[in-house]
């Protein structure tokens, strides 16, 4: 099964500075979201999809995931691979939460990958 997840993992079109996606796909082993592609907000787009006040977001029609291109991440690269991680979620099925990876924003504690609480709300 992991090597199923990880060519699926290695499958979607992935921008160039998104490849910490991978790992972040990843982390949510056994579990497999269908996933076309993750990629930048073009700037002319950024506005229109919202993503002036948030930082990533989840297209479940284009199966797509659009990221906020410029932000200053919390945590560096990590930041942007726990953001990954979190849009992944979405793509599963679940909504924000009050705590682990679904969690909205980035008050402490920040959780480093899916907890044990998220994987509970796959069941």
């Amino acid at each position: 099964m992991i090597l199923a997840l990880t060519l699926v993992c290695w499958s979607v079109r992935v921008e160039a500075g998104l490849e910490s996606f991978r790992d972040a796909c990843s982390s949510w082993s056994p579990h497999v979201a269908t996933i076309k592609s993750v990629r930048w907000c073009r700037e002319e787009e950024c506005e229109a999809f919202g993503l002036t006040n948030t930082i990533g977001e989840w297209f479940e029609k284009r199966r797509e995931i659009v990221v906020l291109a410029g932000y200053d991440w919390p945590g560096g690269r990590d930041g942007l691979r726990l953001t990954l991680a979190h849009e992944v979620g979405h793509a599963l099925g679940l909504a924000h939460s009050r705590e682990g990876i679904m969690k909205k924003d980035w008050e402490p504690p920040v959780a480093d990958g899916p907890a044990k609480k998220d994987f509970e709300s796959l069941k």
